[in-house]
C-alpha cells in the first residue's frame, strides 16, 4: 500500500515521518552452509544488502532474481559483481533485453529449477518478493525436502497467507 501511495499520490516535496527499518530478516551465522538469495521485483532490496555483507566477510552466495523484463530490472551489475553465481530470470524479455544479454534464463523461476540448480541439501535460502513468488519458492523448497529452519523470508502479512504456519 505504501509503495503504491508513494508512486501515485506523493509529489516532490511531500514530507514523510518515517522510522528506521525493523524486522528480523537477517543472515544467519552459518559459515558452513551455502547461501542462496532468491528475489523477485523489489524483493532485491534486502538481497543487495545481504550480498554486500557476505562479500565483506569473504562468504560466497548464489543470487537468483526474477523480473518481468529489463525495464523492471535493477542493480544487476552490482549483484553480479558481489555474488559467486548470479542468475537473472526475465519473464518476458524484450528484443533489447536479448540484444544486451540482460538475463540468463527466459521465464520464471520454478521449483523444478531450484531443485535442479541449487544444493537443497546444504543451502540456506533467503526469499523476498511478491506473495505468489514467495509462496511458490517456499512450497517448492519444502517439496524438495528443505527444512523450514533453512528457509528464511520477509513477508508483510500473516505467514499463513504463504502456506507456512
Amino acid at each position: 500500500m505504501i509503495s503504491g501511495w508513494l508512486h501515485e499520490v506523493a509529489t516532490e516535496g511531500t514530507v514523510l515521518r518515517v522510522a528506521a527499518p525493523a524486522g528480523d530478516f537477517v543472515l544467519k551465522d552459518r559459515p558452513e552452509g551455502e547461501v542462496v538469495l532468491l528475489s523477485a521485483g523489489v524483493g532485491l532490496t534486502p538481497m543487495v544488502a545481504m550480498l554486500e555483507t557476505l562479500a565483506a566477510n569473504d562468504r560466497s552466495a548464489t543470487y537468483l532474481h526474477a523480473a518481468v523484463d529489463g525495464d523492471n530490472l535493477a542493480m544487476e551489475g552490482l549483484s553480479k559483481s558481489l555474488a559467486k553465481r548470479s542468475v537473472i530470470f526475465l519473464e518476458t524479455p524484450s528484443d533489447a533485453d536479448r540484444a544486451a544479454a540482460r538475463y540468463d534464463v527466459e521465464g520464471r523461476i520454478t521449483p523444478d529449477w531450484l531443485a535442479a540448480n541449487t544444493n537443497t541439501a546444504l543451502s540456506d535460502y533467503y526469499i523476498c518478493g511478491p506473495k505468489g513468488f514467495m509462496a511458490m519458492a517456499i512450497a517448492g523448497l519444502r517439496a524438495a525436502n528443505v527444512d523450514m529452519d533453512r528457509i528464511h523470508f520477509e513477508f508483510f502479512g500473516p505467514a499463513e497467507d504463504l502456506g507456512v504456519a
